[in-house]
């Protein structure tokens, strides 16, 4: 190539140098311009023992997307299986956050979001956490709770044993935080109002034999039985104690919000009582024309709610938002009446960031269930 060519070619590639960074700067202009969807993580339990949980909740998402589509255009909804176990939520976090796509996690129960928090506060991830473990998001810059707290679900739970005038009370639980966390309170509310507590029995999660405890403490005559179970324990204590013909007077977690768990019960189940959210009827009917069951209607309402919260605040977003707009878009939200009742943001320093949901009490009657009171005021 002579020099005359040389300095030709030069030019020439200079030139479309030139060009092609012209057309990659309108490119990521025009990209910046254009609006990006809202993505949401959603790390829920979609298989294991609480399945029916991440289901619910992952069908009250749907819903909520599927009723106002105009709310939804730009939001879009990515499903991780947690399994209930800290290791694989922590990995389905992980995988969320390599996409480089994700603008707000939800991560739902106690253990599974104890063991992801402090990874979403290392990379200055936004959350929205379902646990009932206030301690466990007090003080974080980037989170919000929303769920009832272990405290009010226990104050309403002995609210409603006064109401029921029981002045003695045997508990049994299987060793998960979630329960941990309401039976600590509960002990206190108990004794604040003079119910006392003959035995508290903590067992494995695998545990199936209750014939033992049903004996002590039938023969020290207790009351009423607080009964936090996992959803195959329920049947088998139930079943165990009609055997032994030993009345029980139940008191329980929303686990036992299941037609599943409830159906495949005998009839002593009746009667018994449990904290959870309110639900109006006709989310109810829908949700059951929908999906053909209420299995944690509760939950599935709870999310159909948080959903219509982040249609309407983040639908419209013209541009990527931080980190920290995104919880400063959820402190600007107006109260919201939905199908759980009325809520709202609150920030408190006992119990942090929260979207502060209703307590409802719920009640098995004729192996349906049932609402007793929509809002227990705790």
């Amino acid at each position: 190539m002579t020099a005359k060519y040389f300095i030709k070619f030069i030019k020439a590639s200079f030139l479309v140098s030139v060009i092609l960074s012209a057309l990659s700067l309108a490119y990521a202009e025009d990209s910046a311009s254009v609006r990006q969807s809202f993505n949401v993580g959603v790390i829920i339990p979609l298989t294991g023992e609480l399945a029916e949980y991440g289901t619910a909740i992952r069908n009250g998402f749907e819903l909520a997307s599927s009723k106002s589509q105009h709310k939804f255009s730009n939001i879009r909804f990515i499903y991780e299986d947690s399994r209930y176990d800290g290791k694989t939520a922590v990995s389905a976090l992980q995988k969320l956050h390599s996409m480089n796509s994700v603008d707000l996690y939800y991560l739902w129960g106690v253990s599974p979001t104890e063991a992801m928090l402090p990874i979403a506060a290392a990379e200055r991830l936004p959350v929205i956490a379902e646990t009932t473990v206030k301690e466990a998001t007090v003080g974080k810059e980037l989170v919000i709770r929303a769920a009832r707290t272990g405290e009010r679900i226990a104050g309403a739970l002995a609210q409603e044993l006064v109401a029921r005038k029981f002045k003695s009370v045997s508990i049994i639980s299987a060793e998960i935080p979630f329960y941990e966390d309401i039976l600590k309170h509960l002990e206190i509310f108990l004794v604040v109002n003079g119910i006392s507590i003959i035995s508290k029995k903590e067992i494995l999660p695998s545990e199936t034999d209750f014939k033992s405890f049903l004996l002590k403490q039938s023969a020290a005559k207790a009351e009423a039985y607080g009964v936090f179970l996992l959803p195959a324990q329920f049947p088998i204590f139930f079943k165990q104690a009609e055997q032994m013909n030993i009345k029980i007077n139940a008191f329980s977690g929303d686990i036992l919000d299941s037609e599943t768990i409830v159906q495949s019960c005998p009839d002593n189940i009746n009667n018994t009582f449990f904290t959870q959210v309110g639900v109006t009827p006709q989310f109810r009917d829908r949700y059951k024309s929908t999906f053909g069951d209420e299995n944690h209607v509760g939950s599935a309402a709870q999310s159909f709610d948080l959903g219509e919260v982040i249609g309407e605040l983040f639908n419209d977003n013209s541009k990527k938002l931080s980190p920290t707009e995104v919880i400063e878009k959820f402190s600007q939200m107006p109260e919201h009446h939905g199908v759980t009742g009325t809520f709202h943001y609150t920030v408190t320093p006992e119990a942090g960031k929260e979207l502060r949901m209703p307590v409802s009490m719920r009640i098995i009657r004729n192996k349906q269930i049932e609402t007793i009171t929509e809002d227990t005021g705790f």
